[in-house]
């Protein structure tokens, strides 16, 4: 008896929300598409594609190339590679000293120096702040910072 099912299995005809007519097939439960939605369905695959290609390299390129991004104020003051050691004048009262791919504040003319005090910083995200002086130093691109806490 199935095997007669099969051979009298016709495709049926519907009109969709247009008023175009489409074909069904009982069998397959699918819609026969038109070229128009293969087009469609093709473009938003190849451009899905390459957003996920470009965001791939983009962070790829920050990964290997973290910078450190000094500002005074609101203004940006400077952008250094921390693959270069050298020392660096910021405005008259700090100095800051890039080494072996971390940096710290070596000096501070400000009245508390608690920046002076802060751990070295070498990940993307952290930040060494002298507030008396509005300078801060920041690490931009590179890996991103370890997770420190997970929350169920």
């Amino acid at each position: 008896m199935a095997e007669g099912l099969d051979e009298n299995i016709k495709p049926i005809s519907a009109e969709d929300d247009f008023g175009e007519e489409k074909s069904y097939n009982i069998k397959s439960g699918i819609a026969l598409w038109r070229r128009a939605d293969l087009i469609l369905i093709c473009f938003w695959i190849f451009f899905a594609l390459g957003l996920f290609l470009f965001s791939i390299f983009n962070i790829k390129n920050a990964a290997e190339n973290p910078k450190l991004e000094i500002l005074i104020g609101n203004e940006i003051y400077g952008e250094y590679e921390l693959s270069e050691d050298r020392t660096i004048n910021i405005g008259d009262g700090n100095i800051c000293e890039i080494k072996n791919g971390s940096v710290r504040m070596t000096y501070a003319d400000c009245p508390d120096k608690t920046c002076l005090h802060s751990r070295e910083i070498s990940k993307a995200g952290e930040s060494i702040v002298c507030l008396p002086n509005h300078v801060v130093l920041k690490i931009t691109g590179g890996s991103d910072r370890e997770i420190d806490t997970v929350a169920e």
